[in-house]
């Protein structure tokens, strides 16, 4: 036979019944949009139609074979074992082809018709259900200990953040703000409150300087402007004077706050009230 006859014969095999939708005169009948290819998969795995006949051949209006096995013979083909369809799986692979393969063989290894794992028998039933039982104590357990030992944390978080809280009060500190015009106190402690004995609405708002007199050194004064203007962490002993002019010897110690950009967003200024023995015996030191 020749390479034409070979052609011509495929060609032919191609059309009629080979081919329920190709006509006889080559073209198709599924383009135009005058047939669902999903009703017509409908009608070959469930053998009816949208009129609740029978599948049939839209060229030939011949009866359609019902069934993927009859198709499959319909067509000249060995029929081979598959997964049977249901309404829900093809709902499934409309929706998203690209899992039904993977739901299909999950469906066979999960014990269904097609040859799975067999049913448990009623004692493998009772080790599961007393397995699942001990797993759920255990889980129970984790969590039991595991809020408890959140609770002692919260707990000792919330001791440890008032034990801050009272020796934040007790301490004299006090903070400013170089944002601001000279460099004002924007927070004090109540220890800082009670050692000068000025009221709160007398001290926010004002630079520190009010608790020099005319006995302070101004030479200490400098060295703590110094350190204010270049940001560095800078300790003195200056002679402050308190609400009702009592003078006191103050060991000065102020540092700058930072931010995560190394700027100084605030300065904070401790205060500690020591005797004049100790002044002079530094003084001595000296």
């Amino acid at each position: 036979m020749s390479k034409e006859e070979d052609r011509s014969s495929d060609n032919n095999s191609l059309t009629g019944a080979n081919m329920p939708f190709i006509n006889e005169d080559g073209t198709n009948t599924l383009e135009g949009g005058g047939v669902d290819l999903d009703d017509l998969f409908q009608d070959y795995y469930f053998g009816q139609d949208d009129h609740g006949g029978h599948a049939f051949n839209p060229a030939t209006g011949a009866a359609m074979p019902q069934g993927p096995t009859d198709m499959m013979e319909y067509h000249g083909m060995k029929s081979v074992p598959a997964v049977p369809a249901t309404a829900k799986d093809l709902r499934k692979r409309k929706s998203n082809p690209s899992t039904y393969a993977t739901d299909i063989g999950s469906n066979k290894r999960g014990g269904g018709s097609s040859g799975g794992d067999k049913p448990l028998t009623d004692a493998q039933k009772v080790e599961r259900r007393e397995r699942n039982r001990e797993h759920a104590k255990r889980s129970r357990l984790r969590k039991k200990f595991l809020l408890e030992s959140l609770q002692e944390q919260i707990n000792g978080l919330q001791s440890e953040n008032e034990n801050l809280k009272e020796i934040i009060r007790k301490e004299n500190f006090a903070i400013s703000d170089p944002s601001l015009p000279d460099n004002p106190i924007v927070y004090v402690s109540q220890g800082f409150l009670d050692l000068t004995g000025y009221k709160l609405d007398q001290v926010l708002g004002r630079n520190c300087r009010f608790l020099q007199g005319p006995g302070t050194d101004q030479s200490a004064v400098d060295v703590i402007r110094k350190g204010l203007r270049e940001g560095v962490d800078t300790s003195v002993c200056l002679l402050n004077y308190k609400a009702d002019g009592t003078p006191f010897w103050n060991q000065f110690f102020v540092a700058a706050l930072r931010d995560a950009e190394g700027n100084v967003v605030n300065f904070v200024g401790v205060q500690c009230e020591v005797s004049k023995a100790t002044v002079e015996s530094q003084l001595t030191g000296r």
